[in-house]
């Protein structure tokens, strides 16, 4: 006969034996979750075709950085910091590795130019990191190419940074075209308002303030390809801050809701982006960001391609937010960049 306490310890180990079961199987899902298959590298980063001079935009001043940034890494470094990614993140494939280095040397160029970049990309701040584990080839890189070190800060938590990611993306499509995994590595673009407050300013004020509060005026200064780069920034900021204000609502309207993140021409739409907010054509846009709710903007349809949470970003959280609705939300990463020394903060 059974006794009360033979049933209550059968109970208990069968409640035992159940937690164990599912801590392995939660286990072995995480790591089929962090390792991936052929397959899956092979169908969504390969293959591994990387635009010469960074893909910038064909303008000289931008080829001159570009080439700069290119030619600072040598192949030592860029084996070394290779295999360490590969081995502490299960998750990289080889194309992805490269694919996240391209994408940090485009931001690196950003940092050339810019005031302060936040980092925007979860993939390629872990690149980043492990490059600041070789401590005297960072160092030698960033002076290669910016004449002292380009800062990693880091900061407490993820912030909402909705008008500095439009400003990133802004920055971004005009010193480069965009390759099959741009979108997806740096949650999208134009899918936050462009400040209202930027676009009246940019049309009245003179050059020589916008290169003081937007751009890295302390190393344009000093180096005259930046010099260049920024003065042709400065030149098409202006003039789309002015056709911003003869959009047509419906060329705004045609656009709205369609997959473009990836058109050679993306570049050229950014008028009609600065031109949404001109006509306060984004108000639903600020609403719900007001609110506290992740939206995709009035600039495309959420797109599973910018969640970088799909099979090949593991445990990162992803760069389009995890759970693929926020498509791209306006969240800064764990760090920013910044020159030292002779280029600014």
């Amino acid at each position: 006969m059974i006794t009360g306490a033979a049933v209550a310890l059968l109970a208990i180990a069968l409640l035992g034996l159940g937690a164990l079961i599912l801590i392995i199987t939660s286990s072995q899902r995480r790591q089929e979750r962090l390792t991936p298959t052929a397959k899956r590298s092979a169908s969504s980063w390969e293959p591994v075709n990387l635009p010469p001079y960074l893909g910038v935009h064909p303008e000289e001043p931008f080829r001159r950085l570009a080439a700069r940034v290119e030619n600072a890494m040598p192949p030592a470094y860029h084996e070394q910091l290779k295999q360490r990614v590969l081995q502490r993140y299960p998750r990289f494939s080889d194309a992805q590795f490269e694919w996240a280095l391209f994408e940090l040397k485009r931001y690196f160029l950003m940092n050339l130019v810019l005031r302060g970049a936040p980092m925007f990309s979860e993939t390629c701040d872990d690149v980043w990191h492990e490059m600041l584990m070789f401590t005297r080839e960072y160092q030698a890189f960033c002076e290669r190419i910016a004449g002292a070190t380009i800062h990693h800060t880091p900061y407490a938590e993820r912030t909402p940074m909705p008008d500095e990611k439009a400003w990133f993306d802004w920055v971004y499509t005009h010193l480069f075209t965009l390759t099959p995994h741009s979108a997806r590595l740096w949650r999208g673009f134009f899918r936050t308002p462009f400040p209202r407050e930027r676009i009246e300013w940019a049309r009245q004020a003179s050059d020589a303030e916008i290169r003081q509060q937007l751009f890295n005026d302390a190393l344009a200064a000093q180096d005259p390809d930046v010099a260049a780069a920024i003065q042709r920034l400065i030149e098409q900021l202006r003039r789309e801050a002015q056709l911003a204000h003869g959009v047509d609502p419906s060329a705004v309207r045609a656009v709205r809701g369609q997959h473009w993140q990836s058109r050679s021409d993306v570049r050229d739409l950014a008028p009609l982006w600065m031109g949404a907010t001109v006509l306060g054509l984004d108000a639903e846009m600020r609403s719900r960001q007001d609110s506290g709710v992740s939206y995709c903007g009035a600039w495309g349809a959420c797109d599973s391609r910018f969640d970088d949470n799909n099979g090949d970003s593991g445990d990162s959280g992803g760069d389009g937010g995890g759970d693929g609705s926020s498509c791209g939300s306006s969240c800064g990463s764990s760090c920013g960049g910044g020159c030292g020394g002779g280029c600014g903060s």
